[in-house]
C-alpha cells in the first residue's frame, strides 16, 4: 500500500510540476526584440492551460498546436 501510496505522488507531481513554468533567458530576450519592434505578443494564462490539459487535446488546442491536439483527441 505504501508503494502504491508513493508511487501516486510521484505520478501527480510530475504530472503537475512542468505544465507552468516561466519564461527561460534566450524566450526572454526574443519577448524583449518582439516588443521591441512594436509586435503584439499575447502570454497565454498558464493556469487555464493546465486546466484545459486535464482534457484529451485540450492544452494542445489552446497552445495552437493542432496537430498534437487532433493526435490527443485520437489516442
Amino acid at each position: 500500500m505504501l508503494v502504491l501510496r508513493n508511487f501516486t505522488a510521484a505520478t501527480l507531481i510530475a504530472l503537475t510540476a512542468g505544465c507552468a513554468t516561466g519564461l527561460n533567458s534566450s524566450q526572454e530576450s526574443e519577448l524583449a526584440s518582439y516588443r521591441a519592434n512594436n509586435l503584439a505578443v499575447e502570454e497565454k494564462n498558464p493556469g487555464l492551460a493546465a486546466g484545459l490539459g486535464l482534457l484529451p487535446g485540450g492544452g494542445s488546442f489552446y497552445g495552437r498546436s493542432y496537430g498534437y491536439g487532433v493526435a490527443n483527441l485520437l489516442l
